[in-house]
């Protein structure tokens, strides 16, 4: 069967390369990260490049060692998807810390 031939201008996604959008802290952030773009609609790739943390998971992984891609033409996109959902992309992507209460001093 093949494939209906492209309309002009149309995105050739087979020959778009992948961008670097975002750095996360564990594999957990990438995850949040993978599904907020899915909810997007954008397909994005995570890539783990610490090598113990391919092997024995979640609990030898190096911080900041998942990369998350998309295509090119998604790029914009991902980004204002992101922002929308309160994450930065300019720095590595960590999750909110836990606000802790303050005590309040014996009176």
């Amino acid at each position: 069967m093949r494939k209906p031939a492209r309309q002009p201008g149309e995105r050739d996604k087979s020959r778009e390369p992948l961008v670097k959008i975002a750095v996360a802290e564990n594999p957990a952030t990438a995850d949040l990260v993978q599904q907020v773009l899915a909810e997007a609609g954008i397909h994005c790739l995570a890539k783990n490049t610490d090598p113990l943390g391919v092997m024995y998971g979640t609990l030898w992984s190096s911080p900041f060692s998942v990369q998350i891609f998309v295509l090119w033409g998604d790029e914009s996109a991902a980004q204002a998807a992101l922002a929308a959902s309160g994450l930065d992309t300019s720095a590595p992507i960590a999750l909110p810390t836990r606000r802790r209460s303050r005590r309040r001093s014996p009176r």
